[in-house]
């Protein structure tokens, strides 16, 4: 499953299609910043191979410099992308972009500096679950739970993450 109504909590077992996906936006995203130095990455559950996840593609885009946020998210707008503002109070260097078609959502951005907070700890989450197995397996028990508990309410549903995604932070990565 790809893509996931608006505004709804879904989530659904991994699926082999979401790196080509990424692959497929990343080429498309690059395509319009080419101008501009700029690091893409999958990030996010989809990124995890065999982890539950809404079937949204979350990708990160770093930038050497925050005076390249505006032409940047300019022309990300010129292939549909809507900038929803800053994500966080944590991070000042972290802005929020989202592809909606048709009333699903496909693609997430989280567009950062290369120095911002945010950029390395999505990084090391990523990498952390993909060399510990039994975190994964407590992530997808506890997704689960989550969404039980907060009756499929998607933003209480990622304040709940808040202890886990700290804790994954605190571990280092298994090479």
């Amino acid at each position: 499953m790809f893509g996931s109504p608006k505004g709804k909590l879904v989530l659904c077992k991994y699926d082999p299609v979401w790196p080509a996906e990424f692959e497929k936006e990343k080429q498309r995203i690059c395509g319009a910043l080419n101008a501009y130095p700029i690091q893409v990455d999958h990030i996010g559950s989809t990124s995890i191979p065999g982890m539950f996840a809404k079937p949204i593609i979350d990708l990160s885009l770093a930038i050497e410099k925050i005076g390249d946020k505006n032409p940047i998210v300019e022309a990300l707008k010129k292939i549909g992308y809507d900038f929803r503002g800053l994500n966080n109070d944590r991070d000042p260097e972290h802005w929020y972009l989202s592809f909606t078609k048709d009333g699903m959502r496909y693609y997430q951005i989280h567009l950062t500096t290369l120095t911002s907070i945010d950029f390395a700890d999505h990084l090391k989450f990523r990498d952390v679950l993909r060399s510990h197995p039994e975190l994964r397996v407590d992530y997808v028990r506890l997704k689960h739970e989550w969404a039980e508990k907060t009756n499929w309410d998607k933003l209480a549903y990622s304040l709940a993450k808040d202890g886990f995604v700290k804790k994954v932070l605190s571990y280092d990565i298994v090479k």
